[in-house]
């Protein structure tokens, strides 16, 4: 779980915590990572898309290794302060799209709507299978094939 500046690995642990008793368990026998995106997605405060992106491959490779099946990955963006940044990072979500797609890889990214303009939630969300929108009865889930 890749968290975002909102939330510390402690908080987000202890979060886990309330759905998933064993969760200390996962993360001390190294089924379960909590890293902050300072530690993942930048580097000297430079997002590096392609070390990221390989990263994450080298992560599925220890999975597999390991004996587990794939990877299951959490990645929050709300770090992402400028259009910039969030450009780069449509694209990186465009190649990790592309290059992941055939893996055993399952990724839920979150992204704060209210701070990216229409136009980037469009562009993120057709780098996506599915998306989960907030509504009046609760979240829906809604295939990206129709966008």
């Amino acid at each position: 779980w890749v968290t975002g500046p909102s939330l510390s690995d402690g908080e987000a642990l202890e979060s886990l915590q309330r759905s998933i008793p064993l969760a200390r368990d996962y993360l001390e026998n190294g089924q379960l990572e909590i890293l902050p995106y300072t530690q993942w997605y930048v580097e000297n405060g430079i997002f590096r898309p392609e070390a990221v992106l390989a990263t994450w491959f080298s992560k599925l490779r220890q999975a597999t290794q390991r004996g587990w099946v794939g990877l299951r990955v959490a990645g929050d963006a709300s770090w992402l302060s400028s259009g910039e940044e969030r450009q780069a990072f449509i694209t990186y979500e465009q190649q990790v799209t592309e290059t992941a797609s055939a893996q055993r890889l399952l990724a839920l990214c979150t992204y704060p709507s209210a701070a990216w303009v229409p136009e980037e939630m469009l562009q993120v969300m057709q780098c996506h299978t599915s998306v989960l929108l907030p509504g009046s009865a609760g979240w829906k889930a809604v295939d990206v094939s129709c966008f």
